[in-house]
């Protein structure tokens, strides 16, 4: 692990994942600068969605699903902001369990066949 001792506006990155970008290359607040902001389209167009969703009167699934991928994007930017261990393993960047999996999986794909249904 490289980027042990590192110290930041954070302090001194305790994570066990490495990324194969250079630590506080850009900033002393953001540790892996592209990894972070590559997360703020995920966040705008879960918004997006979110605000469509809801415009629309569409049902919650599809409101609990943006704001599932939102939450994901925000935890992720805040593990690649800090890359504290203590980030790392709280409950919003744990592996998704298998239930998740699947619940995500046959949502998008029952969504997605309700749209195509209702556009035939």
């Amino acid at each position: 692990m490289a980027g042990v001792g590192i110290s930041s506006f954070w302090g001194p990155v305790t994570s066990t994942t490495e990324c194969c970008e250079k630590n506080y290359a850009y900033s002393s607040y953001i540790a892996e600068f592209h990894n972070t902001i590559s997360n703020i389209p995920c966040i705008v167009l879960a918004l997006v969605g979110l605000i469509n969703a809801l415009r629309q009167r569409f049902e919650k699934r599809f409101s609990v699903l943006h704001i599932s991928n939102m939450i994901l994007a925000i935890g992720s930017m805040i593990f690649h902001a800090t890359l504290q261990r203590l980030v790392e393993v709280s409950v919003l960047l744990q592996p998704p369990s298998a239930l998740e999996i699947i619940w995500r999986s046959s949502s998008y794909k029952q969504i997605a066949f309700l749209i195509v249904a209702m556009t035939d």
